[in-house]
């Protein structure tokens, strides 16, 4: 089980990760979050709609958001995210086999393809 989720970010990632979900608890956090421009409904009235309390709601969704918690810290794990701090930063020749002297030049992500694209300069420009 997670150790805090974040839910600020959770609203901010949930659009990538929604998919690892299933059927209801896939239905329960649309419906929550307003996603597809939907308008956000409470637990209630998602419990209403389906015929359950609203405590078995929030049981649901809780789940479905701590899937996606997992899924985002152990993708955040596998590939760091670059930062602005570390565009233009040396890189380690040990990890490269590139000369020391060499900087990122600019850094891209393709996430589908699970990519990070670098392009370099040498360290004299």
């Amino acid at each position: 089980m997670p150790k805090k989720i974040d839910r600020k970010k959770i609203k901010e990632i949930l659009p990538r990760y929604i998919d690892i979900l299933r059927g209801r608890e896939k239905m329960i956090v649309r419906m929550y979050y307003g996603l597809d421009g939907e308008e956000k409904m409470s637990y209630r009235q998602i419990g209403k709609r389906l015929g359950v309390s609203g405590e078995r709601i929030r049981q649901i969704e809780y789940r479905a958001i701590e899937k996606i918690w997992r899924a985002y810290q152990e993708t955040k794990e596998r590939i760091k995210e670059p930062t602005q701090e570390t565009i233009g930063e040396p890189i380690k020749e040990k990890e490269a086999e590139i000369p020391s002297s060499t900087h990122i030049k600019d850094l891209s992500i393709d996430r589908e393809r699970s990519l990070i694209i670098l392009s370099f300069s040498d360290g004299g420009s």
